[in-house]
């Protein structure tokens, strides 16, 4: 199947969802283990059929966008567990979160309560899957002390600076792809001091950034890039 690029739609219409044992069973299915950076996570890989498949009439589920962890993600997973100092005890929002992997290297590295926002509801069966295979628990299940991990199956751009500023840090991996949705973002997080973005060079993504802004790059000869870049807006 072709994965060159996530989508997202409209707006959700739950947060915090109650995941079911079929939703589970269904990403088991469908999906392999794999590790990220030493995150665990079940993604659509080469040894799954749905890898190969090119008629989307036949996949389970819609676009399974939450089933691969794509080149931002991948950078800013690293990231977080190359700086754990900038996300422990923090309260994070992962924007377009995907398979989890970064909210869940920010829960590995103590950040005190991570909001994983993905507009898909799979996006949040996986997170729960892919956390219980990192030894972490979702809200409502965690005790006292242990991140607070969640799921928020809503679109919260352009939402505007005062939602955002709730959150101490906000990690954006591969939004800035789309016409619609990714100038309304950046505008949203433009004085945000604590916005990390991980983009391989997607249409949006903002294309001179400052030396002081450039936090990391990473070779990635895949995809039609050649290297990831982690990057904030505003200094801190």
């Amino acid at each position: 199947m072709q994965t060159t690029t996530p989508a997202t739609s409209g707006a959700a219409t739950s947060s915090n969802l109650v995941v079911t044992a079929e939703e589970r069973a269904l990403v088991r299915e469908h999906t392999a283990k794999t590790d990220v950076h030493g995150v665990r996570l079940r993604l659509i890989t080469a040894d799954c059929p749905l890898y190969h498949e090119t008629d989307e009439s036949a996949l389970p589920f819609e676009a399974p966008w939450w089933a691969f962890c794509w080149p931002g993600g991948l950078a800013l997973t690293r990231f977080v567990l190359e700086n754990p100092e900038l996300f422990k005890g923090k309260r994070v929002l992962d924007v377009g979160s995907g398979c989890g992997s970064v909210s869940l290297a920010c829960a590995l590295v103590g950040a005190r309560e991570i909001v994983a926002n993905d507009v898909d509801r799979l996006a949040g069966v996986a997170l729960a899957e892919n956390a219980e295979l990192n030894g972490l628990k979702m809200d409502g299940e965690s005790a006292e002390g242990e991140p607070k991990l969640s799921f928020l199956q809503e679109n919260r751009i352009g939402a505007g600076k005062a939602y955002f500023d709730a959150f101490d840090v906000v990690v954006v991996g591969d939004m800035l792809y789309d016409a619609d949705f990714s100038p309304t973002l950046l505008q949203d997080l433009a004085h945000h001091r604590g916005v990390y973005f991980g983009d391989p060079g997607r249409t949006y993504c903002p294309q001179e950034v400052s030396e002081d802004n450039l936090l990391a790059s990473y070779d990635h000869h895949e995809d039609g890039f050649s290297a990831i870049r982690v990057f904030r807006l505003t200094a801190a």
